[in-house]
C-alpha cells in the first residue's frame, strides 16, 4: 500500500499571532527586567548617569528604543484599521444601517439644540483670557515657533521630551501627542482650546450612546438624557481643571474611554467587526496615554471573562479547551484586549524602567502619595461597587456590564490614591467622572425619569432633566467647603486668573524695558531661576542689555544672555528685578538689604507679579 504524505497548507503552518504577540512579548519584558537588574549591581560599569556621557547614553537609548515602539504601534494601527475596512467592504449589507459617524454626530447636535448651546457655551468660556503662559506650556510653546512657523509636519521635541525622553519610571508615550498633531497645522491657543471643546461634545455624544444600549430595548429619551449627561459632567471641578486648558493629557484619556466603553457595549450587542477593530485601536492607544490608563481598559474584559467562565464552570478543570473555545466565540474581544497586558508589560520595561534604574533619579511622584480628598460623586461609586461586589459573592446579584465599568473605575481610582492622589476636584480624577455619569445617567433614564414621569403626570422630560441635574449640583456645591472641596466658580477663576495674569505681567515687563531703552540707558533684567520662564522660554522675546538669574543655591548672579554670557554678575543701580509667573517671594533673597523703586504690582493675582528697579 502506498503511504500518502500528508499535505501542510500555509494556514496548517501558520503560528497563531496573539500567541506570538504573547511569546516576543515575555521575552522581552524578562530579558528587559534581567538587564534593569544588571544594570542596577554593575552601574559603576557604566557612564555616570548625570555626567555628559551618561545623559547622551540615555538620550541615545529612549530615542531609538521609541522610534521602534511608534513604528511597532503604528503598524499595528495601520494593520487592524485595514482589516476594519476589509471586512466592512466584504460584509456591506451588514452595515446599511449603519449611518457614518460623522453624521451621527451632526444629527446628534442638531436633535439636541439645547445641549449644543450648552456646549457652545461652555466653549466661549473655555477660550476666553486662554494664553500660552500657563504652566507647562510655558515650556512647550516656545519650540513651535522656532521655525518660523514654516516648519509645518517637523518633530516638536518639546512634546517628544516631555513623555519619550523622561528616566524617572514614568509611562506615557502618546501622552499630549494630539497637540504634537495640532501643531502641525496652527500654533493657536485658541483653536486647541476650541478642539478640547470638541473633545467634551464627544464624551457627551459617547455616555448618551452607551446608556441608550445599557437601557431596556434603547428607549430612553435621548435629549432629555443628553442635557442631563451635559450638565452633570461640564459643572464639576474636576471637568473644568481638565478642559480649561490643554496640558491635561486626562481629557484624551477621557475621551479614548468613552469611545471605548461604546464600541465594547455595542460589539457586545451587535458582535460586528468594526467595533472589534476599533475597539483594540482605542485600548491600545488609551493604555499609552497614561501611566495607569491600561487598568481602565483591561478591567472591564477581566470581570467579563471571569463572570463567562463562572457561567461555564460546568466544563470542570480538564475541559480548559472546551472553556477557552467557548469564551473564543462569545467574547472574543475581551480575550484580544488581554492581550495589551503583555506588551503594555514588555513596553514599560524597555522604555521606562531599564532608563529608570539607569538614571536612578527616583519616582516622579515620590513623597506625594495617599492624598485622599473624596466627593459624594466618588464615594458614590466606590460604595456602589463594593456593594454590589458583596451581593455578588452572596449570590444575591448577578453582576452586569455596568458593574465592569465601575469596577474598572474603582481599580483606576485606588492606583491614583497609591501612586500619586486621589481629589474629587484634580485633573487627575477626571476619568473617573465618565463612569460615575454612566451610572448616574443610567439610573436616570431606567428609574427616576419614568417614576417622575407616573406620579407626577409631567410631558415635559427636557425641563424635568434639567431641573433634577441642577439639584444635583446644587447638593454638591453645598458640600464642597466643608470637604475643602474647590467649587467650578473657584477652579475656572483660579485657571483663567493664572492666564491673564502671566499675560499681563509679561506684557507689562515688555513695555517697561522697552521704555528704558529708549531712553538710552542699560537694561538689565533679574530673575529667580526658579521663575519658568527663561531665554528660551518667552523672556527671550525681551529687550534687555542682560538677562541674569539669581541659583538661591549658592546664592550668586549668572548672566544667562546678552552681554559677558556665562559670567558671574552683581546687581547694581539702575537694575530690574522682576517676578512673573511665580509668588513674589521669590524675590526677597535678591532684594535682601537692598534699595528699590516699585515700578509694578499684579493687580489680578497681587502675591504674584512684581518689578522693582534697584537704587
Amino acid at each position: 500500500m502506498a503511504i500518502q504524505k500528508k499535505k501542510y497548507s500555509k494556514s496548517n503552518l501558520q503560528f497563531p499571532w496573539p500567541i506570538f504577540l504573547i511569546t516576543i512579548s515575555s521575552l522581552i519584558a524578562g530579558i528587559g527586567i534581567c538587564l534593569a537588574i544588571w544594570i542596577h549591581k554593575n552601574n559603576h560599569l557604566l557612564p555616570t548617569a548625570n555626567s555628559s556621557e551618561g545623559k547622551a547614553l540615555i538620550r541615545l537609548y529612549l530615542g531609538y528604543a521609541h522610534d521602534l515602539f511608534l513604528i511597532f504601534i503604528l503598524t499595528g494601527t495601520y494593520k487592524l484599521t485595514v482589516l476594519a475596512r476589509r471586512h466592512y467592504k466584504k460584509n456591506k449589507s451588514q452595515y446599511q444601517s449603519t449611518r457614518p459617524f460623522l453624521k451621527n454626530l451632526i444629527e446628534f447636535g442638531s436633535k439636541n439644540p439645547l445641549t449644543s448651546i450648552l456646549l457652545a457655551c461652555y466653549a466661549i468660556a473655555i477660550i476666553y483670557g486662554s494664553s500660552y503662559l500657563y504652566f507647562d506650556m510655558i515650556g512647550w510653546y516656545p519650540d513651535l515657533i522656532n521655525g518660523n512657523l514654516l516648519d509645518n509636519f517637523s518633530i516638536r521635541y518639546s512634546f517628544v521630551n516631555e513623555t519619550m525622553r523622561r528616566s524617572d519610571f514614568r509611562f506615557f508615550p502618546l501622552a499630549h501627542q494630539d497637540l504634537h498633531i495640532l501643531s502641525w497645522f496652527t500654533v493657536q491657543i485658541k483653536t486647541w482650546l476650541l478642539f478640547c471643546s470638541f473633545q467634551l461634545f464627544l464624551i457627551v455624544f459617547f455616555c448618551t450612546k452607551i446608556v441608550e444600549n445599557l437601557s431596556i430595548k434603547g428607549k430612553a429619551n435621548q435629549s432629555s438624557l443628553a442635557i442631563f449627561i451635559t450638565i452633570i459632567l461640564l459643572f464639576h471641578p474636576s471637568t473644568v481643571f481638565t478642559f480649561f486648558h490643554v496640558i491635561y493629557s486626562e481629557r484624551t484619556v477621557g475621551t479614548l474611554f468613552a469611545a471605548y466603553l461604546y464600541c465594547y457595549i455595542r460589539h457586545a450587542k451587535e458582535n460586528k467587526n468594526t467595533t472589534f477593530y476599533t475597539a483594540i485601536i482605542l485600548a491600545s492607544i488609551g493604555s499609552l496615554t497614561k501611566d495607569i490608563a491600561i487598568l481602565l481598559f483591561v478591567t472591564p474584559s477581566i470581570v467579563n471573562l471571569a463572570l463567562e467562565a463562572k457561567k461555564m464552570s460546568a466544563f470542570g478543570p480538564n475541559h480548559l479547551k472546551g472553556l477557552f473555545s467557548k469564551l473564543l466565540k462569545s467574547n472574543k474581544l475581551d480575550l484580544y484586549i488581554l492581550l495589551l497586558i503583555p506588551v503594555f508589560i514588555a513596553s514599560y520595561v524597555v522604555l521606562s524602567l531599564i532608563p529608570g534604574v539607569y538614571a536612578s533619579e527616583g519616582l516622579y511622584i515620590e513623597g506625594n502619595q495617599l492624598n485622599l480628598n473624596l466627593d459624594i460623586r466618588i464615594t458614590a461609586l466606590g460604595l456602589i461597587t463594593i456593594t454590589r461586589l458583596w451581593m455578588a459573592i452572596k449570590k444575591l446579584v448577578t453582576l452586569n456590564i455596568l458593574d465592569s465599568f465601575n469596577i474598572a473605575a474603582f481599580i483606576y481610582g485606588t492606583a491614583l490614591l497609591g501612586l500619586t492622589r486621589l481629589k474629587a476636584d484634580d485633573y487627575q480624577s477626571f476619568p473617573l467622572q465618565i463612569v460615575i455619569i454612566i451610572n448616574a445617567a443610567y439610573a436616570w433614564s431606567k428609574w427616576i425619569e419614568p417614576w417622575i414621569k407616573n406620579h407626577l403626570n409631567t410631558n415635559k422630560p427636557l425641563f424635568t432633566s434639567i431641573i433634577f441635574a441642577a439639584g444635583i449640583l446644587i447638593c454638591e456645591h453645598l458640600q464642597f467647603s466643608a470637604l475643602r472641596i474647590s467649587s467650578v466658580y473657584k477652579t475656572a477663576k483660579w485657571i483663567k486668573l493664572e492666564q491673564i495674569s502671566n499675560q499681563a505681567n509679561f506684557e507689562h515687563l515688555d513695555e517697561t524695558l522697552r521704555q528704558i531703552k529708549r531712553i538710552g540707558n542699560e537694561v538689565n533684567l533679574i530673575i529667580n531661576e526658579k521663575s519658568r520662564l527663561s531665554r528660551e522660554r518667552f523672556l527671550g522675546q525681551l529687550k534687555y542689555d542682560r538677562l541674569i538669574e539669581y541659583d538661591s543655591k549658592t546664592k550668586t548672579y549668572l548672566i544667562k544672555d546678552g552681554i559677558n554670557k556665562g559670567q558671574r554678575y552683581l546687581p547694581k543701580s539702575g537694575d530690574i528685578v522682576a517676578s512673573i509667573d511665580q509668588n513674589k517671594s521669590l524675590l526677597d533673597p535678591i532684594l535682601e538689604q537692598r534699595q528699590f523703586t516699585i515700578i509694578y504690582k499684579d493687580q489680578i493675582v497681587p502675591n504674584k507679579g512684581l518689578f522693582v528697579r534697584l537704587k
